[in-house]
């Protein structure tokens, strides 16, 4: 069942900019981003249109929340205190496919990477990636940090469907 969502022209503005800045080095700062057509400038305030963004109580929207990499580094940090019973043969199989496709960066493939990465499906098993998975002795999260083939939006989209990450930091409610 598809969903139908209604985003207003400072929602799609924020979204577009959170996937560039993620994006930093495809685009210079002064870069102007077309969407439906239309040109706009990402270093001007507001929206396409010239209006400014909406806020509450004088609150930047989304002030609170998290970027997709940090999300990512919060959860990796909340996976490494998950336990319970696992097939280990089968998760050290997952891991050295990951670590086959990140390993290998001219003939990698991201899509297959993050197929992986969705096979993980509870939290006992995503623990034991979090705190097993090294290449070249690095942590999953430093491996992803440091390949810029995976925007993070993309890792956050592989995961949010089978967990609940997190929204932002203490004192901000909500998750994705």
């Amino acid at each position: 069942m598809k969903r139908i969502i209604k985003l207003t022209e400072s929602d799609l503005t924020r979204i577009v900019r959170r996937i560039i800045k993620e994006q930093t080095p495809l685009l210079s700062i002064g870069d102007q981003v077309k969407v439906s057509g239309r040109g706009f400038n990402l270093n001007k305030g507001g929206t396409p249109s010239g209006r400014p963004p909406r806020t509450t109580d004088g609150i930047e929207p989304d002030g609170c929340e998290y970027s997709s990499e940090e999300k990512i580094r919060e959860f990796f940090k909340d996976a490494k205190t998950w336990n319970g019973s696992v097939d280990e043969k089968y998760m050290n199989s997952i891991i050295e496919k990951m670590k086959k496709e990140l390993g290998s960066f001219w003939t990698g493939e991201p899509r297959e990477f993050l197929r992986l990465l969705g096979l993980i499906k509870t939290q006992a098993g995503m623990g034991y990636l979090v705190r097993t998975f090294k290449l070249d002795n690095k942590n999953l999260f430093t491996v992803l940090s440091e390949d810029h083939r995976f925007p993070w939006l993309s890792v956050v989209l592989a995961l949010k469907n089978k967990f609940t990450l997190p929204y932002g930091p203490s004192g901000c409610n909500g998750s994705v």
